[in-house]
């Protein structure tokens, strides 16, 4: 009774707070995520081939690439990948076995924006401890339109791609087939600690291919909002290099992909009734010859979402969730398991004159799980004067562990818990004519950390450690400038990210491993007529035990800080777009995982033609 006497309590309010940005844009999506975002508009513009390439020019967000096409995955303010959800229109696209996500394998033209936002596990559910990547996919005006694209740069880099969209009896036809590939057979040098710079040799073994499609329909239904439909499958082969302390490598992995999402929404006088359902069907082969190991994993997600909204008053709106996810996942003869989700969430906001007041409450249920969370999110949104705006939010999240952590044979522990945090966070952004500009001081705690430890068998377990808390602060910054033909863009992060065992020594302990103290990046673009010209650095700070590299790595690698530049130049005439791309200029070697090299100076030129035609009647 208590429970849902807060539950009650709490339903005049509903939040989800910003986190990164590249751009400020306010957009509505619904009661559950109503707010100012920051999105990466048209990511199929910019001079990237992949999210993960995106994120790490574009955002204050970390992407961990294992050297050329291998695995990219995303962390959030010093989380881990299964803490950083990410979600296509509404729908996790996390792996059910590991709760990764490997963002080399989601090409930029697939996608129509990229919106990073805040922890609010009490509208999204599961795994957004640190924060979340939402891609989404708009419908766009209702023309006839062809776009045709191909790629080719060092390396073996070969991509194309080709965008049809076609009207047809009120129904919008949109269809994208895209293809990528590298030999990745670059060379590297090694930062030895006695001998200093060696000559590492040339990256074998690296190959990469990837396809897809992606096809989406707008279909107008009298009297309605339109039904959106997408289908999406996608399959990748690469061959995984050996690390710079390894023998040369005979691992190879298949990764396959089939994906179904709609959604549908309907306005009944001051009332919306939204539905978004969704079917993910992946499967995983991984063969090492000689190791002799070869496997094959599959999972598949489906999910069923009706959302309820009601403006009751100008400054009172509220709204109800029910939901269901069922999550399945097959490891060989390792598990054969499923867990079935279900979620209530009541929503609501409040706004008077210049201040607006959200909240919102979820409670959780698992058929064959002990956890039943109970979450909430509140934020006050304070309009300061006409260019500046505060935001300040405060919530409870929370992660259930994998299922390769509750099952995996050997290793996994079935008594495992989910992971729980408490997140604060406060903001301030300033619009004007030309400038847009973000300043975030956030300070998460994660209590029941999952982490994978040497065990006394001699294999690595699964465990959590009790009274241990995984603490995470640190402060962001954004400035955005546009006007006439120039741009310019600036992201700036510095975090702290330890392990917490006595809450009286409130800076204990070294930085986790892999994660910058420091990271950023900033550009500029000179646009004018049919030519442009841009210049872009990232730039990230040492990783270790401490910022400092100290004590040093005697193996013969050192994350030490680095920056890489690159320039671009782009000609437009007549639908025909050229495009030139150059990335670390001065030749860097770097690396941001131990032992995984790092692509050097490469370069990128594409062609696009662009044919559009006008819906004539």
């Amino acid at each position: 009774m208590y429970v849902w006497a807060c539950f009650m309590l709490l339903s005049a309010f509903c939040a989800q707070a910003q986190v990164d940005s590249v751009r400020l844009d306010s957009v509505v999506v619904s009661l559950r995520g109503e707010q100012k975002l920051n999105q990466i508009k048209e990511v199929d513009r910019m001079n990237v081939r992949n999210v993960g390439d995106a994120l790490t020019q574009r955002s204050t967000v970390l992407v961990k690439p294992n050297s050329g096409n291998s695995l990219a995955t995303l962390s959030i303010r010093g989380g881990t990948a299964e803490q950083s959800a990410v979600y296509w229109n509404g729908l996790s696209l996390q792996n059910t076995l590991n709760g990764n996500l490997d963002l080399s394998l989601l090409p930029t033209e697939a996608f129509s924006s990229m919106e990073l936002n805040g922890v609010n596990s009490a509208s999204i559910g599961s795994g957004a401890i640190n924060g979340s990547l939402h891609l989404k996919n708009s419908s766009g005006p209702d023309t006839n339109w062809l776009e045709l694209q191909g790629g080719y740069g060092s390396f073996g880099q070969i991509n194309g791609h080709v965008r049809l969209n076609k009207t047809v009896n009120g129904g919008d036809h949109r269809l994208l087939v895209y293809h990528n590939q590298a030999e990745n057979n670059y060379p590297y040098q090694v930062d030895n600690f006695f001998w200093g710079v060696l000559n590492g040799g040339t990256l074998e073994h690296s190959g990469f291919s990837s396809q897809g499609a992606l096809y989406t329909l707008k279909h107008a239904v009298k009297n309605n909002n339109p039904l959106n439909i997408r289908l999406w499958w996608q399959q990748a082969n690469r061959q995984i290099p050996n690390s710079i302390v390894e023998g040369p490598s005979r691992k190879y992995q298949q990764d396959a992909s089939l994906r179904f999402q709609s959604d549908w929404s309907k306005q009944i006088g001051k009332n919306t009734v939204r539905l978004n359902v969704g079917s993910f069907y992946e499967q995983l082969g991984y063969q090492d010859s000689a190791s002799k190991i070869y496997s094959d994993y599959g999972f598949y997600n489906q999910s069923v979402l009706l959302h309820l909204k009601r403006n009751a008053s100008k400054k009172f709106k509220f709204g109800f969730d029910l939901e269901t996810r069922h999550f399945h996942g097959n490891a060989d003869t390792f598990y054969d398991v499923g867990r079935l989700e279900t979620a209530q969430a009541i929503h609501g906001q409040y706004k008077h004159n210049t201040t607006k007041l959200q909240a919102s409450l979820r409670a959780v249920q698992y058929i064959n799980q002990s956890d039943k969370p109970v979450l909430y999110t509140v934020q006050v949104e304070q309009r300061l004067n006409a260019a500046i705006t505060a935001l300040v939010k405060f919530s409870s999240n929370y992660r259930m562990p994998t299922f390769n952590s509750l099952y995996w044979v050997p290793g996994g522990n079935p008594d495992l818990v989910s992971e729980e945090s408490t997140n604060l966070d406060l903001n301030f952004l300033y619009t004007s004519k030309a400038w847009n500009a973000r300043i975030s001081v956030y300070d998460y705690v994660i209590t029941n950390q999952i982490t994978w430890l040497p065990g006394s068998q001699g294999y690595f377990e699964a465990t959590q450690v009790v009274d241990q808390q995984q603490w995470n602060r640190g402060v962001e910054g954004a400035l955005n400038y546009e006007r006439k033909q120039w741009r310019a863009y600036m992201n700036l992060s510095a975090l702290k990210s330890t392990v917490r065992y006595d809450s009286l020594k409130p800076w204990e302990g070294d930085q986790q491993q892999f994660v910058p103290h420091f990271q950023g990046n900033a550009g500029i673009q000179f646009n004018r007529k049919w030519f442009s010209i841009g210049y872009q650095v990232w730039a990230m700070s040492s990783r270790g035990q401490d910022h400092l590299g100290w004590p040093p790595d005697f193996t013969g690698i050192t994350s030490q800080s680095f920056a890489i530049h690159g320039v671009n130049a782009d000609v437009d005439i007549k639908g025909i777009h050229l495009n030139i791309q150059l990335n670390n200029l001065w030749n860097t070697y770097y690396f941001i995982l131990p032992y995984r090299p790092n692509m050097p100076r490469n370069y990128q030129f594409s062609i696009r033609h662009y044919l559009h035609k006008k819906e004539t009647k």
